[in-house]
């Protein structure tokens, strides 16, 4: 009956390298290029694996990982992804889609094609990963599948966050053939999912739409970025880029001002960068004016800047409550 079993790939492992992290992605998941957005990277990994399934939860700090076209297998094998949203917010963009994610959300991604990720946040994520052919579902069927949310809340999302949440915390304490039927459940929402979402969605411009969050994400600290900028460096007209950021289920400028502020709040909270003043972190980001960028901090996450970075810093100088017993 051992045969049943997942084989358990980490346990708990917890890698502060990002190389390091690099490697343990490609080699248990999919090559990607990984970019840190803090200098204090920390990633806790749990992770099983069955033949060609493979699940494990992920507890993140901000990065981006970015599966190039150079990253794929020539003789192909990419899995599908079904990646549950636990805590934080991120983005997924592949097959001319974009995706904002937060917790409860539940997407979709394909391995065997390029696909960006980008956590402006810490995050805690599940992922399952399967070949089609466990899903019963024809190659052709992903290109409507991919980058497309479901909600938190929403009865599916409900349904495969609950069930596979729980499923995949208790697996390596299952009895082997125990693990064999919830890898088959697993499989089974899995698939009920991708029905759920599958049909009626035509791919946005791809390779436009990732020069375009790619552009954004390497040009975010400029103040000047905006809409014209980025049409203008991507050879199309306002209108166009638009209908395109549209297309992929978002507005240019939305996307800039949640990059810009998600930035600053993941700064203002590193004690590393406490001897930046809040003007010098806004201005990082591309948010030269203090007071228009206190404003916009405000209007996001409810208080001034500086009042969010005393908190936050205080918080993490405060020890660990100790547990009952």
């Amino acid at each position: 009956m051992s045969g049943y079993a997942p084989r358990v790939l980490c346990e708990g492992k917890t890698i502060t390298d990002i190389s390091a992290w690099t490697q343990l992605v490609a080699r248990t998941f999919a090559p990607a290029d990984m970019r840190p957005y803090s200098q204090a990277f920390t990633a806790t990994v749990r992770a099983f694996e069955r033949g060609d399934f493979h699940i494990s939860r992920l507890d993140l700090t901000s990065h981006r990982a970015r599966h190039r076209s150079a990253d794929i297998a020539p003789h192909g094998g990419g899995r599908l992804v079904l990646a549950l949203q636990v805590a934080g917010r991120g983005i997924v963009a592949q097959d001319g889609r974009l995706v904002q994610v937060s917790a409860g959300d539940v997407t979709v991604f394909d391995t065997s094609r390029p696909y960006t990720l980008v956590f402006d946040d810490a995050v805690t994520c599940v992922g399952v990963a399967a070949p089609l052919v466990r899903l019963g579902l024809p190659r052709d069927a992903t290109a409507t599948l991919t980058a497309v949310k479901v909600p938190a809340g929403e009865p599916v999302a409900l349904a495969v966050t609950d069930t596979v949440t729980a499923l995949e915390a208790q697996l390596s304490a299952l009895p082997p053939l125990c693990q064999h039927q919830a890898v088959r459940s697993i499989l089974d929402i899995f698939t009920m999912f991708c029905m759920h979402i599958a049909g009626g969605r035509e791919p946005a411009d791809t390779g436009s739409l990732d020069k375009l969050l790619h552009f954004v994400d390497d040009h975010i600290d400029d103040p000047a970025l905006d809409p014209a900028k980025v049409a203008a460096a991507l050879y199309m007209s306002v209108r166009s880029l638009h209908a395109l950021a549209h297309a992929g289920g978002f507005s240019v400028a939305s996307l800039i001002r949640r990059r810009r502020l998600d930035g600053c709040r993941i700064d203002l909270s590193n004690p590393r960068l406490a001897h930046l003043t809040v003007a010098e972190i806004g201005a990082r980001w591309g948010l030269v004016n203090p007071t228009h960028f206190s404003a916009m901090f405000r209007s996001e996450f409810g208080v001034p800047p500086s009042v969010f970075r005393s908190e936050a810093l205080a918080a993490r100088s405060r020890p660990p409550v100790a547990g009952p017993g």
